[in-house]
């Protein structure tokens, strides 16, 4: 973290936020109190979003990962009733 000494920030680094030191003297402290509060509130709702979402993948992985093995299995049988009959037999009479 950036030590901005007893005056605050500088000339500089406000002006790489876009900000003068006479836009900041401008800016009314409640509605900048309201503005964080805002920008808290959707950056709380991004973040739930994305729990969400990441929850939904890890839903998602494991119901891939089943209808994967389900398949082998699936092709496995396949191949087994494919196969030619075998080419040997037991004669109970003759």
């Amino acid at each position: 973290m950036k030590d901005r000494g007893r005056d605050g920030p500088s000339e500089k680094d406000l002006k790489g936020a876009g900000l003068t030191l006479h836009d900041l003297a401008a800016l009314d402290p409640q509605a900048l109190m309201q503005e964080l509060h805002e920008t808290t509130r959707r950056l709380d709702a991004a973040f739930e979003q994305l729990e969400h979402a990441h929850q939904q993948n890890e839903r998602l992985v494991a119901a891939l990962t089943a209808a994967k093995e389900q398949l082998a299995q699936l092709r496995a049988e396949v191949d087994k009733l494919a196969a030619p009959p075998s080419s040997y037999g037991t004669f109970l009479q003759a």
